[in-house]
């Protein structure tokens, strides 16, 4: 791993909410009087999200998703990734680096990006990859606290391109002083086969390689354009 760059397990895990759905689901995001969330999400919140958003888009009822679904994401357990880098640099410039959605072009795998509704909940993004197109939506939007949380859009194209399935990351800007700030990058997701004895490429050790790869050149690239 790059010098500077660390790793840890994640404090919380969010779970999400689709502005497009009329299902009408709260967002688990707890929050504080003081606008902060307090990120007391846990595992099992995401996995019932999860079930009741595939039942809605399904049109099925709720209760045969999750006896249907239940099985095979028991076998495959929530993956966490989480990489850090503190950046001399001060939390202002960070941000200004990473806050545009739909501009993701400061991880070099992202040949182009754009999105459909900027920075607002629901927005779409498209992420060039140099060919094969992977789409993601903007979940939660946070300019004060400097932090955004978005998802990898259940589509077979998507799980053509990314080994991964229920996707939800964070990436957030936080200061440690006036020219030092921590830039995170977390996430959470399953491995895209979900059976029992997933298939080579398919399994958690691709999942959290592919992820983490991805963090980590994010990342290291961010922090040399926020030290320019």
């Amino acid at each position: 791993m790059r010098a500077g760059i660390s790793a840890r397990r994640p404090p919380f895990a969010q779970a999400f909410t689709d502005p497009t759905m009329l299902y009408g689901f709260r967002s688990r995001l707890r929050v504080n009087r003081d606008g902060r969330d307090n990120r007391t999400v846990n595992r099992r919140n995401v996995l019932k999200i999860t079930i009741a958003r595939r039942a809605a888009l399904a049109g099925l009822p709720l209760a045969l998703v999750a006896f249907a679904a239940s099985p095979a994401q028991a076998k495959a357990p929530v993956l966490h990734v989480t990489r850090s880098v503190v950046i001399k640099a001060p939390a202002a410039k960070v941000w200004s680096v990473v806050h545009n959605f739909g501009d993701l072009t400061w991880v070099p795998a992202v040949k182009g990006s754009k999105a459909s509704k900027g920075n607002h909940p629901g927005s779409v993004r498209h992420l060039d990859l140099g060919g094969p197109v992977l789409t993601e939506q903007l979940l939660h939007y946070n300019p004060k606290h400097t932090n955004y949380t978005y998802e990898i859009q259940h589509t077979a194209n998507n799980m053509k391109i990314l080994p991964v399935r229920d996707y939800v990351s964070t990436i957030s800007v936080h200061r440690l002083g006036a020219n030092e700030t921590k830039l995170v990058w977390s996430g959470h997701f399953r491995r895209l086969d979900l059976s029992a004895h997933p298939k080579k490429g398919e399994d958690n050790a691709t999942a959290v390689k592919a992820i983490s790869g991805i963090y980590e050149s994010g990342l290291a690239n961010a922090a040399k354009l926020a030290t320019k």
